[in-house]
């Protein structure tokens, strides 16, 4: 008799001999604090129709992308997490807002003293013009304990100590879903930029006042003030037929 037999046995035994014992099962599904969920879709408020996009990043694999970083600036030990889903004990989940992953991070990240301080840093993006707009999606369980983002802008180096707060807002619900937040950043024109997302929360933790769970995802540099237009001419090279040109309203 094989060992993966005599073990299969043995638990049958175990069973009939006393019913109410069960296998444990590990459960990956996350806590939700509040005990007010709002539910619902997100609603699209003043997305232009068509920008000019100078980055993208959509996080179409299941790896970090290399020149993005996450600092534990709270010293907590934990920070954002890489995911392809998450499933919470209340039945709702979070899927990406595009490509196949997004990042994830909730109230157990605070520290000893309650305090959420997570960075998620971009890599050098594309010289800023004026009317340029750093543009993600993102979305919180907005119920009993609210979260908060800032955004940060750096013209000289990814350090957090170089960073120019540019926002600090609630992060909204509801659970499962996905907001536009678009912040101009015209006053950087003429430079090349790293843009910052930081999760923080003061008073957060399982026993604070503040902090749920919260994703974010699909980060651009974009500028709605340019029209798109394709102008379609003859030509015997085939690769010239078409050229983009775009027309800034600004």
């Amino acid at each position: 008799m094989s060992t993966n037999t005599r073990w299969l046995t043995l638990m049958m035994g175990l069973l009939l001999l006393f019913p109410s014992l069960s296998i444990a099962q590990t459960d990956d599904r996350v806590e939700v604090r509040s005990s007010s969920i709002p539910r619902g879709s997100a609603e699209e408020i003043n997305q232009p129709e068509a920008s000019l996009i100078k980055f993208e990043e959509t996080f179409d694999g299941i790896t970090i992308p290399a020149d993005w970083q996450i600092i534990d600036n709270d010293g907590s030990g934990s920070a954002w997490e890489f995911r392809q889903g998450v499933d919470f004990l209340s039945g709702d989940s979070v899927r990406p807002e595009a490509g196949q992953s997004f990042f994830f991070s909730n109230f157990s990240n605070a520290n000893a003293n309650g305090l959420i301080d997570e960075w998620l840093i971009t890599p050098l993006l594309p010289e800023v013009e004026n009317g340029d707009q750093i543009v993600f999606y993102a979305g919180a369980i907005d119920g009993d304990f609210k979260d908060s983002l800032k955004v940060w802008v750096s013209t000289t180096d990814s350090n957090p100590a170089s960073f120019t707060e540019i926002a600090y807002f609630k992060a909204e619900g509801p659970i499962g879903a996905w907001n536009r937040y678009a912040f101009d950043v015209s006053a950087f024109a003429g430079n090349q930029i790293y843009a910052a997302i930081n999760y923080y929360v003061v008073d957060g933790g399982p026993n604070g006042t503040h902090s749920d769970n919260i994703w974010f995802d699909h980060l651009t540099l974009e500028n709605p003030n340019y029209a798109r237009l394709q102008v379609i001419h003859n030509a015997a090279d085939p690769a010239a037929a078409s050229v983009d040109v775009y027309v800034n309203d600004g």
